[in-house]
C-alpha cells in the first residue's frame, strides 16, 4: 500500500474495498494451548516465531497470542497462572 501520492493510495483502497480481510490473513506457522508449557512456547519464540496464537482446544478459538515480552516478563515476574 505504498504510494507516492494521497491519490494513489485513495486509488488502491478502492480495489481492495470490497475485499474481506480473510483474503489477505497468513495462516500462522504455529499455535499453542492454555496448557502449552511456557518452554514450548519460549522455543517457538526462540527459533524465530514474533507472535503465537493461542487456541482453545475445545472450540479452534483463538482465546489470545503469545509474545516474547510477555511472557518472558511472566516468567520474571513468576506469575504462573
Amino acid at each position: 500500500f505504498v504510494s507516492n501520492t494521497l491519490r494513489q493510495l485513495r486509488a488502491r483502497m478502492r480495489k481492495v474495498e470490497p475485499q474481506a480481510v480473510r483474503d489477505y490473513v497468513v495462516p500462522p506457522d504455529h499455535v499453542v494451548h492454555p496448557d502449552t508449557p511456557p518452554l514450548e512456547i519460549v522455543l517457538l519464540l526462540h527459533q524465530g516465531a514474533n507472535n503465537i496464537p493461542v487456541v482453545d482446544r475445545d472450540s479452534g478459538r483463538l482465546a489470545g497470542m503469545a509474545s516474547a515480552r510477555d511472557l518472558l516478563t511472566a516468567l520474571q515476574a513468576g506469575d504462573h497462572k
